[in-house]
C-alpha cells in the first residue's frame, strides 16, 4: 500500500501542551494542521496502522509542557519488547 499524504480541512487543529479537556480544551497552544502523511498500511474499516506524521504551522514553541520526542535512527528497526515514545489520542483497544 502506499502512504497518503493530504492536507486536511481549514478548521482542523492540533491542541499542544494542554492538560485538560478533550473537546473545548483550554490552553497549551493551536496549531492548523498544514499536511498530513497516513502509514501505509492504514485500514479506515479496522483503523489498524492509524497513525501519522503532520506538518503543523506555527512550528511548536517548545516549554515545559511541549517538546519533541526521540525518534529511531533512519532505517533503524523497533525489535519486539522494545521500549518506545508513542504520542498522540484515540483508543487503546477495540472495546473502547
Amino acid at each position: 500500500m502506499e502512504s497518503s499524504v493530504f492536507s486536511p480541512p481549514w478548521y482542523v487543529r492540533l491542541r499542544a501542551g494542554s492538560t485538560s479537556g478533550f473537546l473545548g480544551g483550554i490552553g497549551g497552544q493551536i496549531h492548523k494542521i498544514s499536511q498530513a502523511l497516513t502509514h501505509p498500511g492504514f485500514n479506515k474499516s479496522t483503523t489498524d496502522y492509524d497513525v501519522a506524521l503532520l506538518q503543523v504551522t506555527p512550528p511548536f514553541t517548545y516549554s515545559n509542557k511541549v517538546g519533541p520526542i526521540a525518534l529511531p535512527d533512519p532505517g533503524k528497526e523497533m525489535r519486539p519488547g522494545q521500549i518506545g515514545t508513542v504520542s498522540g489520542w484515540g483508543m487503546k483497544s477495540v472495546s473502547q
